[in-house]
This record gives C-alpha cells, sequence and structure tokens, in this order.
C-alpha cells in the first residue's frame, strides 16, 4: 500500500502591512498620548544648543561707582540680549547703587515669553573692565536665572561691529 503523505501545517502568512499604514498607526497614536517626553526633551535640547550659539563667558571687573568696591565676576556675552543687564537679587546683596527708570521696560525671555521679574523698573551704572579695557555702563535690573551679568548686543556692535554678531 502507497504511503500516506504526512501533511504539514503551513501556517498562514501575517498580513502583510505597508510603510504607510505603519506611519499612519504610529501617528494616530502618538496623537492620542500627546507629546512624547523624547521628543519634547530633543526640542529642548535644539533650542539650548541654538541659544548656546549666541552666549560667550568673559570674565570682568565692576566697580561701583559710589563705593568705589570692585568685584570680580563671571558675565555673559550674550548677542541675543539687546542691552547689559544684572541680575536683581545679586545687585541688591552686593548693595549697588540702584537707581529707579523714568519708565519701565516689558522684559522678554530669549524665547520671546515675558521674563518672571515682569517689568524692568531699575538700574544701575558700573565701571566695567574687561582685559585692558574698562568703561561705565548703565545696567538694568531682571532676572537673569543663575547669571550674574549679560552684556547685551548692543555692548557686542559697539566694540566689535565688523565681526557681524546679531
Amino acid at each position: 500500500a502507497p504511503k500516506e503523505s504526512a501533511k504539514i501545517k503551513v501556517p498562514k502568512a501575517p498580513k502583510r502591512t505597508t510603510v504607510p499604514d505603519a506611519v499612519q498607526r504610529k501617528l494616530a497614536a502618538e496623537k492620542q498620548k500627546g507629546p512624547q517626553p523624547s521628543r519634547l526633551a530633543q526640542e529642548l535640547h535644539n533650542y539650548q544648543a541654538e541659544r548656546k550659539r549666541h552666549l560667550m563667558d568673559v570674565y570682568v571687573q565692576i566697580t561701583c561707582l559710589d563705593s568705589g568696591k570692585t568685584r570680580g565676576v563671571k558675565a555673559l556675552l550674550d548677542s541675543g540680549c539687546s542691552t547689559c543687564c544684572i541680575d536683581t537679587d545679586y545687585a541688591r546683596a552686593e548693595k549697588l547703587d540702584i537707581q529707579e527708570l523714568p519708565q519701565p521696560i516689558v522684559a522678554r525671555n530669549a524665547d520671546n515669553t515675558k521674563n518672571i521679574s515682569g517689568r524692568i523698573t531699575h538700574y544701575v551704572d558700573l565701571r566695567m573692565r574687561i582685559g585692558p579695557h574698562a568703561e561705565t555702563r548703565t545696567f538694568l535690573l531682571t532676572c537673569l536665572g543663575k547669571a550674574r551679568i549679560f552684556i547685551g548686543l548692543d555692548w557686542l556692535m559697539e566694540h566689535n561691529p565688523e565681526s557681524g554678531v546679531t
């Protein structure tokens, strides 16, 4: 008698998914979940990297005009900041000669949001020395976070206009 051939069960092939279908399902799932932490982290990283392109640390000496007291401080050269600023808490802690502005100024951060300190209402005039160069500058008081002094675009353009810093 002839041998019966053994039946081999072949599993059914899974339904093929095209790339566009898979992408559409993933996008729909992400839309339901909301923004993903990894995406937000990447956006934050990109923002910070772009921001760092506009920054450079520099050591400066500042002298209070009324007391003559001099102190060294690390400042940030920041082409994203329109003018020279000093942190409000730092200026008060150092007992600098703080003056009131005739008109308040709205303070905005690099991302164009309003600064937590709200309006800038005070300033201080200081003698600032960077290397051999010294001059008297007006510094606006605002919240600078961890920084103490921002040296802004106005100073950069005045002292190095050929650099093309913007």
